[in-house]
């Protein structure tokens, strides 16, 4: 049985293509905190009714996912997985602190029907960081996963400030497995433009920054991005993976300057070091556009405050989303 799942899904790792805008989409909590299924359903469906996205990620940091209990998560892939109905790649965040709880994480995202999971570092404990200097453990843990879930997988390269960014040979390493099947950079440029050099043509580079690095990340030759930030404004992030591919960098600069900065500069601000945070005000965004009902978040996060409220009308203004 074994055997034939892993054959089955190298099969399945050698066919799904990661390209493209592949946006990590919030979960939608009412204002009671409780997992709001529905409306997290519309605001993916109207998310996939836009051309030009590729794929989709659930229940990664954007999405909370640390935050959902176990039959939330499985609801969520669940309920994720009848929309995107094989139209594009569902791929699910795995985000666990053990080799154990990775394992369950992602048969539960198997058995609940995603393509792909999204693995995130399991050394988040501060004694466990030096781990991820060390590529024979790192190797090992996703080896022992790949063998128990079967799934394809996206490594999370986590920036370099972070203290579990991977050394590039530990990535190129990873990248020899069939099952792994794109790196989701989170870096600063220095390290991204490391990894692209030693794993370009290996592995597909996946850009995940939420500020003006990101531009520089795809203007150098990122095969996709999955970001965050891309839940407001998905369109526009479309437009400049479009423009960065056909090799159009003047309307790339012009495009993030005039629209995306603004965004930029209303999410990303103080990144960790603010009263509230990142993912609070994406979803603040999205209730003012309209997109979903409550921008409630789950603890340790903090709501929006109204001066961030008032900071994302003016982008959202500036960005022409709003009047």
């Amino acid at each position: 049985m074994r055997n034939r799942l892993q054959l089955e899904t190298r099969s399945l790792a050698k066919s799904l293509a990661l390209h493209g805008v592949m946006p990590a989409i919030v979960t939608v909590f009412k204002p009671d905190g409780s997992l709001d299924l529905d409306d997290t359903s519309r605001y993916l469906d109207r998310v996939l009714s836009l051309p030009g996205v590729t794929g989709i990620l659930c229940g990664g940091y954007t999405g909370e996912g640390s935050a959902l209990s176990r039959s939330e998560k499985c609801d969520l892939i669940g309920a994720s997985k009848r929309l995107t109905d094989g139209r594009v790649p569902l791929i699910a965040g795995v985000d666990a602190p053990s080799l154990n709880s990775a394992i369950e994480a992602g048969v539960d995202a198997r058995e609940s029907g995603a393509d792909a999971i999204q693995v995130n570092s399991p050394y988040y404990g501060l004694l466990r960081r030096g781990f991820v200097n060390n590529a024979e453990v790192t190797t090992r843990f996703f080896s022992d996963l790949d063998a128990a879930v079967g799934l394809p997988m996206t490594v999370f390269q986590y920036p370099t400030w972070s203290g579990l960014t991977y050394p590039v040979d530990t990535l190129r390493a990873l990248a020899e497995m069939d099952n792994v099947v794109g790196i989701k950079e989170a870096v600063d440029m220095d390290t991204y433009v490391a990894d692209w050099n030693g794993l370009h043509g290996k592995v597909p580079l996946l850009a995940d920054n939420n500020t003006y690095t990101l531009l520089s990340m795809l203007l150098l030759g990122a095969e996709g991005t999955m970001v965050g930030i891309a839940n407001v404004g998905t369109e526009l992030y479309i437009e400049l993976f479009a423009m960065c591919e056909r090799g159009d960098r003047a309307g790339a600069v012009d495009l993030t300057n005039q629209r995306l900065l603004p965004l930029m500069e209303a999410f990303a601000r103080d990144l960790g070091r603010s009263r509230s945070s990142f993912v609070a005000r994406v979803k603040a965004a999205l209730v003012e556009l309209g997109l979903i009902a409550s921008d409630a978040v789950r603890g340790p996060d903090l709501p929006a405050t109204d001066e961030d409220r008032r900071s994302v009308r003016v982008a959202l203004a500036a960005a022409g989303l709003a009047g």
